[in-house]
């Protein structure tokens, strides 16, 4: 990768309490290009261009409960905002986020103990930071949250799973299909844009 090749950065507020604050330090941090309110089909936004060129934004996800930020940049100017941002304020990353799933076993496989609000939290959280290459434990995650008992672990799975391409992704959902007694119509929408993305 170039040094000027900018580069996406993406961090997860641990408090979603946080994001006044959060959004107060970016607007002190650069000139606002993007301040909009959250409305039914659009997510909070504070977006600011920093001096040096990097764009950094807060937003917030009404519907998976999930407040992150972006860090656009040239990787060294990058890293030194996620680093200030780091050092100001508290963020979890996908091993914390995992944690959260865990059974007294260690394990994210059904019926983990966690309470269904963890998981759709969870999952949610997990859409933000998954990476274009397939993660194990994430696939895990989301192969166990597929399985849930509750309906609504199994609906936020499959709305979480939208834009991903990963082939442990398809496959299971391909599997959940065969056996899915409420979200048939979810699972085939989410296979044929799968499909497209391919």
């Amino acid at each position: 990768m170039s040094p000027t090749t900018p580069t996406t950065t993406v961090l997860v507020l641990a408090d979603r309490d946080d994001v006044r604050e959060v959004a107060a330090w970016l607007r002190a941090h650069g000139h606002a290009i993007e301040d909009v309110d959250r409305s039914h089909d659009e997510l909070a936004c504070v977006r600011v261009r920093t001096a040096d060129d990097c764009e950094l934004a807060v937003l917030g996800d009404h519907v998976g409960d999930v407040v992150y930020v972006t860090v656009v940049g040239a990787p060294a100017l990058a890293t030194a905002w996620v680093s200030q941002l780091a050092g100001r304020f508290t963020w979890v990353g996908p091993t914390e986020v995992l944690a959260t799933l865990r059974d007294d076993a260690g394990t994210a496989a059904p019926p983990a103990t966690a309470a269904p609000a963890v998981w759709i939290g969870a999952l949610s959280r997990l859409a933000v930071l998954r990476g274009e290459l397939e993660n194990p434990a994430m696939l895990a995650a989301w192969t166990a949250a597929l399985a849930h008992p509750v309906t609504a672990v199994r609906r936020a799975a499959i709305r979480t799973c939208h834009g991903t391409r990963w082939p442990g992704i398809r496959a299971a959902l391909e599997a959940r299909l065969a056996v899915e007694p409420d979200l048939q119509r979810g699972l085939r929408s989410l296979l044929a844009r799968l499909q497209d993305l391919s």
